[in-house]
């Protein structure tokens, strides 16, 4: 099954399935976000990379997102694409630090959703 670990929907708060993490309505920012990824939804400490389905939704603008290990350089490339309004999900593996954390960044606002479908450990 998989486990959400970040959601962050504008207006709504709440909590993320399984991860305890309350949803912050503010949190829809281009500002990377640091993501803990180990530790919660069954994820094991162990883990070293993450299989994940990231949905960029209600977009403000046209944009992309990138996803890489936290400490890491950002990488060259992006992971989604999209238009203005559009909702866009892409799976996408990315390594981990040792902490087991990743970072999320969204050129334009987007709420985003990261759902684990699996790791490497």
């Amino acid at each position: 099954r998989p486990a959400s670990i970040r959601d962050v929907v504008s207006g709504v708060t709440g909590q993320c399935e399984n991860s305890g993490t309350a949803l912050d309505p503010s949190a829809r920012t281009t500002d990377p976000m640091t993501v803990q990824v180990t530790g919660i939804g069954g994820i094991p400490t162990t883990a070293k990379a993450i299989v994940v389905n990231v949905t960029a939704a209600r977009t403000a603008g046209a944009g992309y997102l990138q996803v890489w290990a936290a400490g890491a350089s950002q990488p060259q490339t992006s992971n989604i694409n999209w238009a203005a309004g559009q909702t866009v999900p892409n799976m996408i593996i990315s390594e981990l630090n040792s902490s087991g954390q990743m970072i999320i960044y969204a050129s334009t606002g987007a709420d985003v959703i990261v759902d684990v479908v699996g790791w490497y450990s």
